[in-house]
């Protein structure tokens, strides 16, 4: 086989293979433009699935309706994932600054591991205060991967950020939507 015969066949199969990564490179490109644009006011605090109580919890009853006026933040966790029990203390210490602050604030965590008893859940949540709302088995209205994830709801309901709550736009979506609500 001559270099001459060579060269000319490995080069349109090169060319091709560029060409085939550069479309997928796009295309990938282009999910990641789309989920940035999904119109998040779209998904209301109504459309969370709120799951069921925690065997044993004393908290009080869970009420949706106390939920409106309120801007709320909704954290789905699994007792089993370092990140999500670092995040119940980052919780509980929002909840009782917005508590002396006086905040139109209302914080759901809400479970996900269905294999892990009630017991262990309420271990985990031991010390967070009777003003957050911890459901099980429930879930926010967009899809994600992983945990912890968490939604910030305005007053009016609708969603304003979805995401890692360790994400400093976490922070910078809950002050927006306080400031919006008037506190």
């Amino acid at each position: 086989m001559s270099s001459s015969n060579f060269a000319p066949s490995i080069v349109p199969n090169m060319k091709t293979r560029f060409l085939f990564s550069l479309a997928v490179l796009a295309v990938a490109a282009l999910g990641f433009a789309t989920a940035e644009e999904v119109d998040l006011s779209a998904h209301k605090v109504t459309h969370v699935t709120w799951g069921d109580a925690i065997e044993g919890d004393e908290r009080p009853a869970f009420k949706k309706e106390e939920l409106n006026g309120k801007v709320v933040v909704v954290e789905e966790f699994g007792v089993k994932i370092p990140d999500c029990l670092s995040r119940i203390k980052d919780l509980s210490r929002l909840a009782k600054k917005h508590a002396r602050d006086a905040s139109p604030l209302a914080i759901v965590m809400i479970h996900r591991q269905r294999e892990v008893p009630d017991k262990e859940i309420l271990e985990a949540i031991e010390r967070v205060p009777p003003s957050v709302i911890v459901r099980k088995n429930g879930f926010l209205p967009v899809y994600h991967e992983g945990m912890p994830n968490a939604a910030v709801f305005g007053a009016d309901g609708e969603m304003v950020w979805t995401g890692d709550p360790s994400n400093a736009a976490f922070g910078r979506a809950l002050k927006a939507a306080l400031k919006k609500a008037g506190k």
